[in-house]
């Protein structure tokens, strides 16, 4: 399997998730019951899906603004926390 020009053999998603984390700029997140009960509150306040709240919630526990191509995400997410688009980003660099 080949992912961004990269073979990963046999063990495919093992083998991807064993490069992501020897990324230095990817960390994963455990998703503890602190971030569960931050991401059900998320969702209720900010009328988003479950999913979504997981990312809004994560950015805000650790105080991270929030990169996405995600409409949603991005303009009910900025209620609790800091969003932008990756291009808008790149441009007020």
């Amino acid at each position: 399997m080949s992912i961004f020009g990269l073979d990963f053999g046999g063990n495919h998603i093992i083998d991807y998730i064993d490069y992501l984390k020897s990324c230095e700029n990817i960390e994963f997140v455990l998703l503890d019951n602190r971030l569960y009960e931050l991401a059900i509150n998320v969702a209720l306040r900010l009328k988003i899906k479950g999913s979504d709240s997981v990312y809004v919630a994560v950015s805000s526990f650790y105080n991270l603004m929030l990169i996405t191509y995600d409409n949603q995400q991005k303009e009910r997410g900025k209620e609790i926390i800091n969003t932008a688009t990756p291009e808008s980003i790149y441009y007020t660099l």
